[in-house]
């Protein structure tokens, strides 16, 4: 049997056969299309996530604080002067250090 009665016996089955041709080929195209655009929604939904991470302020810095708990009671460290902060600077892919003094107070009105 040679190729092309190959193909002319596969041709006469399916035209034979029409329904049972056509549901395979939607079948096919339906799945292809699935696949196709669940790829593209994971892929734009990962983009998605990816940017706003990145403009989230919270995940691109990092705040230095110069007191640590322990055993329950405040610990101070050394301050973050100056040359602290040029150190932090000097680190690869830091873009900016900006220095932020942070106090509490008790305010009091009347008696």
């Amino acid at each position: 049997m040679s190729a092309f009665d190959t193909l002319s016996m596969a041709l006469k089955n399916l035209y034979k056969r029409k329904l049972r041709t056509f549901l395979t080929v939607l079948g096919v195209i339906v799945g292809s299309c699935a696949i196709i655009i669940m790829i593209s929604l994971g892929l734009a939904i990962n983009k998605s996530f990816e940017d706003r991470m990145m403009t989230t302020p919270n995940a691109t810095t990092i705040m230095i604080y110069n007191w640590e708990v322990y055993n329950g009671q405040d610990k101070v460290s050394p301050a973050v002067d100056d040359a602290a902060l040029a150190k932090i600077a000097q680190i690869p892919d830091v873009e900016a250090v900006t220095p932020w003094l942070n106090n509490y107070v008790a305010v009091k009105a009347g008696r």
